[in-house]
């Protein structure tokens, strides 16, 4: 368990990446899948396991799910009816899209908003991401920064 961070401290900023976990041999169903991950944005100092930042959740059956850990804060509103419909299998990519401007945040799977909302704080901080319990593959990790 654990994280690897930026250098760079982000505000506003839209990030694209690709993510799939790597289907167990004999899994019958995705249902039983325990594979955890998460985008941790706007960490702050001390960095530590776990810090205070926000998370987007990429736990495959909660993927997108946008919440505060370690003492943060942050007041989302996920579409589960979305979320279920657009996250993919076990093993198959997802292309997720993640927007914060001004302590906003929303987030997108496969095209799909699954959840936003306001009042992040911290809101700005190093990007992260972080795996327990299954390996989980990333590709094509864009930032770009936003006026």
């Amino acid at each position: 368990d654990g994280y690897f961070a930026t250098k760079k401290s982000y505000r506003n900023y839209r990030l694209t990446f690709d993510w799939r976990y790597e289907r167990p041999e004999g899994l019958a169903s995705d249902a039983q899948f325990r594979g955890n991950s998460g985008l941790l944005i706007h960490i702050a100092r001390p960095h530590k396991v776990w810090p205070r930042c926000v998370e987007v959740q990429l736990m495959n059956a909660d993927a997108g799910h946008i919440f505060a850990i370690g003492g943060a804060n942050f007041e989302g509103r996920k579409d589960a009816a979305a979320q279920r419909a657009a996250i993919k299998a076990v093993g198959e990519w997802n292309h997720e899209e993640v927007t914060c401007r001004d302590g906003a945040i929303s987030c997108e799977i496969n095209g799909s908003l699954v959840d936003k909302g306001t009042g992040a704080m911290p809101d700005h901080g190093p990007i992260g991401w972080q795996s327990e319990g299954w390996k989980i593959r990333f590709r094509n990790l864009l930032i770009r920064e936003l006026d």
